[in-house]
């Protein structure tokens, strides 16, 4: 494989793949090296017949690399996540182990993406000229072992892609570099209704070669399958490759510009989702560390656990019940009591919850007339830009005392400097977070001056239409409210 390739993927691994979860579950079986320490031991069909019943019912089927040249499987004695009685353990360690198997771990790793039914299992490695990726369909207690793949409870889409050529190119690419995840990485393209039953029509010819190892027909099979396959991706995923040839020539080509697209756009959405989770909009009365927790419980129909609140924290070091006691006390939640909870011996209640004890509707019509503008043309403005959908992104909204400091820049016919926002009775020592957070614009000369980049007009509709998003249905009835106050009787029927 040439260096820049293994260099392209590598990059493209670690900068945009891992940001796309979106892909088929896809687990290694067990190395070899870990079969003792599993607690794992393969043995022949002859040895596990001779074996005590007690030690029979710890046998299983046992799959290795290897099945898919002689079509066979073997017998292993397994006894990860199965109780062994201590003398029965200690018997087969030092039988097959040569140490009274009190070492090594009890737990399972087949359970992780454990299977239903069965599983669907390929091999690791491929020959170069293989032009397609040999499959089995397994029972579900089977120990999938040393150089193999499994996928859970497979559907006849994943068959019908993962034997195709396009993966077995994938595997001997991407998958032979070792790298963490690549083999679930794999693309695969956009699946429609009715696609499961195409695809078994292609399929039927293959099961006799996955099931017996006969490769009677198994070229005329591959190649109907791998042109369906290609046509897929074609129609459904175009990607144009500059200076290089259409499919079917450059898979892998194909393949890795499909998953650097998807990778790239799955990092624009997660940085689009992690911008807007720290970028949290001031409330006049709400502290912004505990807006988020607030905003959660009144969107909410049953009370809520603190527990469940910790994916609406800010940051991993905030703690739910300081922002839960604040809102409390300043009359925005109570707590209620459920099914668990109980008293502890100094008397106070645990397992508790809270609701809200807030007017839902009003909470959010106060929030939006907070941030409408005074000049009444500009006020219909900001409302009918914010009824409007956007694609930009929000700017950084300001805290409490910024957004005081912008409405006096925004009040003044020019730029202002410090002690000129001091004399407004703003608090100039704002200008800087201001300025990182792009919101004013610094203008150098003798004296160094400072203006708003936004116009009021563009700022107060984005952050009217943040508080819209943050509400469930009853949106419409703020919104209805909102209007008739401003006087735009029009928007009651929005």
């Amino acid at each position: 494989m040439e260096k820049k390739l293994i260099e392209r993927i590598t990059r493209s691994h670690s900068e945009l793949w891992r940001y796309d979860c979106n892909h088929l579950k896809v687990s290694s079986g067990l190395a070899a090296s870990e079969y003792e320490f599993r607690r794992m031991a393969v043995l022949s069909e002859e040895a596990a017949e001779k074996e005590a019943p007690a030690v029979k019912r710890l046998v299983k089927t046992c799959y290795e690399r290897d099945y898919f040249q002689t079509r066979a499987a073997k017998k292993c004695i397994y006894m990860a996540g199965t109780p062994v009685a201590a003398d029965l353990r200690r018997r087969i360690g030092m039988k097959y182990f040569r140490n009274p198997a009190g070492r090594g771990s009890r737990y399972d790793p087949l359970k992780r993406q454990a299977a239903d039914n069965e599983y669907l299992i390929f091999p690791d490695t491929l020959p170069e000229n293989a032009r397609g990726v040999p499959l089995a369909l397994v029972s579900d207690g089977a120990v999938i072992g040393d150089g193999l793949w499994r996928v859970a409870d497979p559907t006849l889409w994943d068959c019908g892609i993962l034997a195709s050529e396009m993966f077995a190119e994938w595997m001997k690419t991407v998958g032979s570099l070792g790298l963490y995840d690549c083999v679930c990485q794999f693309p695969f393209p956009p699946q429609r209704e009715g696609d499961c039953e195409v695809m078994e029509r292609f399929l039927n010819p293959l099961r006799r070669y996955w099931e017996t190892g006969q490769e009677m027909g198994l070229s005329e099979a591959l190649e109907t399958l791998n042109g369906y396959v290609d046509s897929l991706y074609r129609e459904r995923c175009p990607i144009d490759i500059q200076g290089e040839p259409s499919l079917p020539e450059s898979r892998i080509l194909y393949l890795l510009a499909l998953r650097d697209k998807r990778g790239s756009a799955a990092k624009i959405a997660r940085e689009g989702e992690a911008y807007n989770s720290r970028n949290v909009l001031a409330h006049p009365d709400v502290p912004r560390i505990s807006l988020p927790t607030l905003l959660t419980i009144l969107n909410s129909k049953e009370p809520v656990q603190p527990e469940k609140l910790g994916e609406n924290l800010l940051s991993r070091a905030q703690d739910p019940y300081g922002s839960l006691k604040t809102l409390v006390k300043k009359g925005y939640l109570r707590r209620v009591e459920t099914e668990r909870t109980t008293v502890d011996k100094n008397g106070k209640k645990r397992n508790t919850a809270y609701e809200s004890d807030v007017e839902y509707t009003g909470f959010f019509v106060e929030w939006i007339k907070f941030y409408l503008p005074e000049d009444p043309e500009q006020r219909s403005r900001a409302w009918e830009l914010a009824l409007l959908p956007s694609k930009e992104r929000n700017p950084q909204f300001p805290g409490g005392s910024e957004y005081k400091t912008l409405k006096i820049l925004w009040s003044a016919e020019k730029p202002l400097m410090k002690k000129e926002i001091k004399a407004e009775r703003g608090m100039p020592e704002t200008i800087d977070r201001l300025l990182e957070k792009g919101l004013v614009e610094e203008r150098k000369g003798q004296y160094r001056r400072y203006r708003p980049l936004l116009s009021e007009v563009d700022f107060h509709a984005a952050v009217i239409r943040e508080i819209l998003s943050r509400m469930d249905e009853r949106k419409n009835a703020v919104i209805s409210m909102v209007g008739q106050q401003i006087g735009e009787t029009w928007l009651s029927n929005v």
